[in-house]
């Protein structure tokens, strides 16, 4: 019985021993792995290239390679083809014409470059055409759509870079009248601030679509500031004493409120606007006073008022004898 048992162990040993040497071997099998269109990513175009005056004016992103590939069994299954990277260093580059710039391959971060052996193709290089660079600083536009919510203005608005700085041939770059971003204010009720693409414009307002332009900036941060708007009274703070009580006169204010606009955080704390104070004991007939009025600080005046007149006048009082 212990004879037996001990057969089956080493067959079920001899089993296991061979699954794992034909497992080994296996994985150390050589596969080829083919990756098709694999884009050439072009490097120091706008710096080291730029920098010299000229640019790459053919050979855009749809210049790809087909690779064909050998590495072990058990290397493609960390072999991420999403990882895989063509770089081509743009730095050497001294003229303008046609010429050929080798390319360099940049493997899944898991995958070792001594793992794996390139059939296809023997010989890295692509043919680029490399132009002269021209530079031309345009306007940036802004189209705005839709209305603040009620009781509110919208500001001026600001766009960050102020112009756009566009690159490429001379015969490209000239047609270019402004750049155009469109920003949604629809019932803002706060300041609006928005990173947009921007369109390109020729002077006839046509829209222009070219992979020869090569703007400097992707997007455009566009500030719209949405202020609340507010009629503020003005008022006059009387020091009433005995015998010179307020009811014991009329006056009036040349402009009783202004209208006021700014962040409605701020907005909601200012009730009132005070144009000074004035003892009434000091008044003795009618007497015109002038105030400036005191906006405070980020508010807008949208009244353009600047100063109000005060205007009182002691009211008639009838005097009897008292027997």
């Amino acid at each position: 019985m212990k004879s037996k048992r001990r057969k089956i162990f080493y067959v079920a040993l001899s089993i296991l021993i061979a699954a794992t040497i034909w497992f080994y071997v296996n994985n150390k099998e050589s596969v080829t792995v083919y990756v098709h269109d694999v884009p050439i990513e072009f490097l120091n175009e706008d710096t080291s290239l730029a920098d010299k005056g000229l640019m790459r004016i053919s050979g855009d992103e749809d210049i790809t390679v087909d690779l064909k590939l050998q590495m072990p069994r058990n290397v493609v299954y960390d072999f991420d083809t999403s990882e895989l990277r063509l770089v081509s260093d743009l730095s050497t580059i001294t003229y303008a014409g046609k010429q050929s710039v080798s390319y360099t391959i940049l493997y899944p971060s898991k995958v070792s470059s001594n793992s794996v052996k390139v059939e296809s193709p023997t010989i890295r290089t692509v043919q680029v055409e490399i132009g002269e660079l021209n530079k031309k600083d345009i306007e940036i536009r802004c189209k705005v759509v839709g209305n603040v919510a009620e009781g509110y203005i919208a500001g001026t608005v600001e766009m960050l870079p102020e112009t756009l700085e566009v690159r490429g041939q001379q015969a490209d770059i000239m047609q270019i009248s402004y750049a155009q971003v469109t920003l949604d204010i629809e019932n803002a009720s706060s300041t609006v601030v928005k990173l947009l693409d921007y369109e390109l414009y020729d002077f006839n307002d046509q829209l222009i679509e070219s992979k020869n332009i090569h703007p400097m900036s992707e997007n455009v941060q566009v500030t719209m500031p949405v202020l609340k708007v507010k009629d503020v009274p003005l008022t006059v703070n009387f020091i009433e004493s005995a015998g010179s009580r307020l009811e014991n006169y009329t006056y009036t204010l040349s402009h009783s409120s202004i209208t006021l606009s700014g962040d409605a955080t701020q907005m909601a704390g200012i009730s009132e606007i005070s144009l000074g104070t004035l003892a009434l004991e000091d008044l003795r007939e009618q007497e015109t006073f002038t105030y400036d009025i005191p906006v405070p600080e980020d508010v807008n005046n949208l009244s353009g008022i600047s100063t109000v007149t005060l205007t009182i006048t002691p009211k008639s009082v009838e005097t009897r004898e008292v027997e």
